[in-house]
């Protein structure tokens, strides 16, 4: 398969380029496009799409979440960031086994809905050193049918064979959707596919000698996993309110000005996963525990969830009058759990039907002063008594869209552990917990100064009950009250042609042996800017990238969890990791690129660098991306 995409992807470069040479006097997208997601998957918030050259050559997920992160190496893998903020905010997540893959997933809550006069087609191709066979693939297309309806879609595609024995990841990920913006009735529809399937090697081997990467093996050798999902998703609202006459070039308009609007919601999710292995009889004791087979595994576990929501809210004219803005939802959600209890023999199904209520005031979001407060509260099923309460206070120093501001929030939270970490059955794993509800409260103070390309921020969390897994990847909960802080520095520096951007983040954690963090982690780039005319903008560059030394999370491919090994004495960090790059933009913008050496210093400092324990990450590798957006 990987070598009949590899003539597509050519065709794809020649088509299109030639497709760009063709458009590349046409307007500029300004004005022509817009782009939205629903926020609490109801409200339209804007967002910018970015055709910029400066930093294209950071396309990874994971890397624009997170400077530091636990992986497996090879991409598309299961990822952990190793800056605690970063890290998948469970409250919403169900599905534990969702968590490592969240980055990748496409879900209601991140779909982008559009907007535009033209038909528009963005597509982002990347392919890396044939050795390891990686491929990635973004194609998004979009187009209105009339001025209100829009419809398209996008897909996804991450393919590598991996640069060691046995860890190919095929990562595939689909969506339609459309959406119609009238005056009094708007409607968002989307139907989401994601399906990962992973080639699981358990790590490679330590042999205490000196590695020949040629010769490495790994734990396991017939081991795979499939992770899925699928969602069909449609909210709508009636908004009610009045038209106004407005002048505009000397003749009137009618103007639509909504009050206040009821909206409803219904989706339907259905995500599992399912392992399986095959044992060689040199490798039996990488697992410690058999409840059913020494010779072969088949584990899958399932959640389907049905989900309704109501709500009121506010709407644009209400905010200006009454200076404030709100909402009230009321959600059901009605969950399957799946399992299999006592291994195939008896199966384990138990049913949930959730409702929650969740209500936000807001003060005007035009004015120097914004506050922000919302709450959620389930009222029964097995979430029964969580809750989750935020305050956001914004301040600017004054009126100008470049002004200073400072950003303080206070969260607290009630979280009952996921399903999975009370009772799950598998080959390898048998939970049977009694967990009480974690219990988190933090606060962060931010303070950013546009014109300076400045951010600083500070973000304290305490944790009570927190539950996480442990050597031979136990389940265990922390009565302890737990403490993380975090600080941050983010500034760029910009002389003439010369850029930088250097990110520092500062983080301390009060139980090591629950939560292992870098105390010190580092980003700095520095390019320098190129330009021919107007055809052509180039910077070329270097990354790089350091964390201070810090215990290694475990990974363990049965049960798709990091996890820390008391018995571990391997470290990550304390290692530099340093690539060069060179961008460019061409045709009027129509076309970015970038070509880049990842990993330049490999081999320099240590022969093999593992970023999770057993897990090495890639080691020198060229890299080449194409990236086309343009209007038809």
């Amino acid at each position: 398969m990987i070598q009949r995409l590899k003539p597509l992807g050519l065709f794809l470069i020649v088509l299109f380029s030639t497709f760009n040479t063709l458009w590349g006097q046409e307007d500029s997208m300004k004005n022509i496009l817009k782009s939205f997601v629903l926020k609490d998957k109801f409200e339209e918030v804007e967002i910018k799409i970015d055709t910029s050259v400066e930093m294209f050559q950071i396309y990874k997920i994971i890397e624009k979440n997170s400077i530091s992160s636990s992986n497996l190496g090879n991409i598309g893998t299961a990822d952990l960031s190793n800056i605690y903020i970063y890290r998948t905010d469970n409250f919403k997540s169900d599905f534990l086994f969702n968590l490592p893959y969240a980055l990748y997933q496409i879900q209601p809550e991140n779909i982008q809905y559009y907007n535009t006069r033209r038909p528009y087609t963005d597509i982002l191709y990347t392919t890396a050193t044939k050795i390891k066979d990686e491929q990635t693939i973004n194609f998004t297309h979009t187009q209105n049918v009339n001025p209100r309806l829009n419809v398209g879609f996008n897909y996804r595609l991450i393919l590598s064979l991996g640069e060691y024995p046995n860890q190919s990841t095929r990562n595939n990920t689909f969506s339609f959707h459309t959406s119609y913006t009238g005056d009094k009735y708007r409607a968002f529809g989307s139907f989401s596919y994601n399906k990962f399937k992973q080639q699981e090697n358990g790590g490679i081997i330590d042999t205490g000698s000196i590695p020949d990467i040629n010769s490495l093996e790994s734990y396991l050798s017939d081991a795979s996993s499939k992770l899925m999902s699928r969602t069909v998703f449609l909210t709508q609202k009636f908004r009610f309110g009045k038209y106004k006459s407005i002048k505009i070039n000397d003749s009137l308009q009618q103007i639509y000005e909504p009050l206040i609007s009821i909206g409803h919601n219904i989706s339907y999710n259905l995500s599992y996963r399912t392992y399986s292995d095959r044992q060689d009889a040199g490798k039996m004791n990488y697992y410690t525990q058999y409840y059913y087979s020494n010779l072969a595994t088949n584990d899958s576990a399932s959640l389907s969830n049905l989900e309704n929501s109501l709500r009121l809210q506010s709407e644009a004219r209400f905010n200006e009058r009454f200076k404030f803005g709100f909402s009230l939802m009321f959600t059901n959600q009605q969950k399957q759990y799946f399992n299999f209890k006592d291994y195939i023999r008896t199966d384990n199904t138990q049913y949930y039907g959730d409702n929650s209520v969740s209500a936000t005031m807001f003060s005007n979001r035009q004015k120097n002063l914004q506050v922000d407060i919302s709450a959620n509260y389930f009222m029964s099923g097995y979430r029964m008594g969580d809750y989750l309460a935020q305050v956001d206070i914004l301040k600017k120093i004054n009126s100008k869209n470049t002004s200073p501001f400072f950003i303080i929030s206070l969260k607290t939270h009630r979280k009952k552990p996921s399903y999975f970490l009370q009772y799950y059955y598998s080959n390898h794993f048998r939970w049977e917990n009694q967990f009480d509800a974690e219990y988190t409260l933090a606060a962060e103070a931010n303070f950013k100064v546009p014109q300076w390309f400045l951010e600083i921020g500070f973000n304290s969390q305490y944790i009570r009950n927190f539950v996480n897994f442990e050597t031979n990847v136990v389940t265990v909960q922390n009565k302890k009250e737990i403490n993380v802080m975090t600080g941050y520095v983010s500034k760029n520096f910009n002389l003439g042609r010369w850029h930088t951007q250097n990110k520092v983040y500062w983080q301390k954690t009060s139980a090591a042996q629950s939560i292992s963090i870098p105390e010190w982690a580092l980003f700095h780039s520095s390019y320098l800017e190129l330009k021919y005319k107007k055809a052509l903008k180039t910077d070329v560059g270097f990354d790089l990238y350091y964390t201070s030394s810090f215990k290694a999370y475990n990974y363990n491919p049965a049960a798709g969890q990091f996890y820390l090994d008391a018995n571990s004495q391997i470290l990550a960090g304390d290692y530099p990791h340093g690539s060069v790059f060179i961008n460019a933009l061409i045709n009027q913008g129509r076309v970015l690129m970038f070509i880049k050496f990842e990993h330049i210093n490999s081999g320099f400092l240590k022969d093999i660098y593992y970023s999770t324990a057993h897990y090495p990450i890639n080691s020198r590798m060229f890299k080449l991306g194409v990236r086309w957006t343009f209007p038809n």
